[in-house]
């Protein structure tokens, strides 16, 4: 396994190649599920100006399509440079997942934006340099806990401070999973400090629409050899929070929903803390609950235990899932053995439904992904498995190129065992076993919505 770790984000990569003697702009778009890496076909791409529709068109079962504009039907909506630095009230507020700030500069400069805790901790931060004009700020905290926060802008001799309230509400009609970022677009023909070409050709938004998937509208300046990259999410019923603040992505697949991710919480429900970084002996020994991580040295590409957790998750033993104090986040369950059959029996059975829950990913300069020949994968489903490998009864970890995931049901016939699932890179099945491995080995967790 190789590469950096990349966030859990679908993404739009748009290239613009220019005519500079013509008026047509050729738009070369490339939609694929990032983080499975599956192009997505009969995504529907769109370029809108001021709502109205220029052009659109279906990209084929390589995710591709080519958009064609005319330059010459762009006009400014906004022009003119501002008389005084201001700063607005973030919109909404409170808010959950993301708000906005509109901001005018009367001359360039270089703007920083920092978010702090109450604690005076910076939680995000960015540096933007801009020309003198109106803009509007895009703040992406989906990974922020409830809480007070404080936005700090700071330019040449000027400073703002506004205060943010992150809502405890984490149910959403679509689900918009983020890092932290910040997207700053302009709104007047100052735009950004780069070379634009010859012209008015003012704004144009970007849209695109498929199935589960929803594309944050991106509105941009035309540019010359300028490429542009817009998040597509996937949409889900809501966004699922863990006691750390670790934010998940759910699938509904039937009537289940499931996490989409592998779980990562250090702490049980009620808060008390899951021991972690065992000794071998400590491991073979101890019949409490405890996590482990996979040791991201044996992986190559990926840096450390902190991306190793982002790509794949922790590991845990069973006493952890049969813990009272509880593995997941309240209204959730480490899944019953009858309600894996259900997602395996919904999917078409255990021959196909492991390719359907498989993610496709399996390029070498990326994690998370599976090894080659990641046999019959299609995450048709949406459930994205990734091989999280496992820390055996004796402590050693192993197993890197396969997937396990937990039931909560002891197996009553041999009661050293629980029941649990794999998923193979070489195989397109989804394999339902409680022997082989014992309850002290530790796996990945996924949980399903009671």
């Amino acid at each position: 396994m190789s590469s950096k770790h990349i966030l859990p984000l679908l993404i739009l990569a748009l290239l613009f190649s220019l005519n500079l003697n013509a008026q047509d702009i050729s738009i070369d778009v490339l939609v694929h599920n990032h983080k499975t890496s599956a192009p997505l076909d009969s995504a529907l791409a769109k370029v809108l100006r001021d709502g109205v529709i220029l052009t659109s068109s279906y990209t084929g079962k390589d995710g591709k399509t080519q958009l064609t504009i005319t330059s010459t039907g762009f006009k400014e909506t906004k022009s003119g440079i501002p008389n005084t630095f201001s700063v607005s009230e973030n919109y909404p507020n409170p808010f959950r997942g993301e708000t906005q700030v509109d901001f005018s500069l009367p001359e360039s400069q270089t703007i920083r934006a920092d978010v702090y805790n109450v604690l005076g901790q910076r939680v995000v931060s960015e540096e933007l340099p801009l020309s003198a004009g109106y803009y509007t700020m895009n703040l992406s905290l989906s990974h922020l806990s409830t809480g007070i926060y404080f936005l700090r802008f700071s330019g040449i001799e000027q400073q703002a401070i506004k205060l943010m309230k992150v809502g405890s509400d984490v149910h959403y009609d679509t689900g918009l999973l983020s890092r932290g970022s910040i997207q700053v677009t302009a709104s007047s023909s100052a735009g950004l400090p780069v070379q634009k070409i010859d012209g008015e050709h003012g704004e144009f938004t970007i849209q695109v629409e498929k199935d589960r998937y929803e594309a944050w509208s991106v509105t941009n300046q035309i540019e010359s050899d300028t490429q542009l990259t817009v998040p597509l999410f996937l949409l889900a019923e809501y966004l699922l929070t863990d006691i750390d603040g670790n934010v998940y992505q759910t699938v509904k697949i039937g009537d289940q929903l499931w996490m989409a991710e592998n779980l990562r919480t250090t702490r049980y429900r009620n808060g008390d803390a899951i021991p972690a970084n065992l000794s071998n002996n400590e491991w073979q020994t101890t019949k409490s609950g405890a996590y482990a991580i996979y040791p991201h040295n044996d992986v190559d590409g990926i840096n450390s235990d902190e991306e190793m957790v982002e790509s794949y998750g922790k590991l845990y033993n069973w006493h952890a899932v049969d813990d009272d104090r509880g593995l997941c986040p309240k209204g959730w369950h480490v899944p019953s053995d009858d309600e894996w059959h259900t997602l395996v029996d919904c999917l078409g059975g255990s021959d196909v439904a492991g390719g359907k829950m498989k993610s496709t990913r399996t390029e070498l300069d990326a994690h998370p992904r599976w090894d080659s020949p990641n046999e019959g994968a299609t995450n048709e489903s949406g459930w994205s498995g990734l091989p999280g490998g496992q820390r055996l009864f004796n402590g050693i970890f192993g197993f890197i190129d396969s997937g396990f995931w937990w039931s909560s049901t002891e197996d009553i016939s041999h009661t050293r065992f629980a029941w649990y699932r794999w998923l193979y890179s070489h195989l397109g099945i989804i394999d339902r076993r409680s022997t082989c491995f014992s309850k002290d080995n530790a796996f990945s967790v996924r949980c399903i919505r009671k």
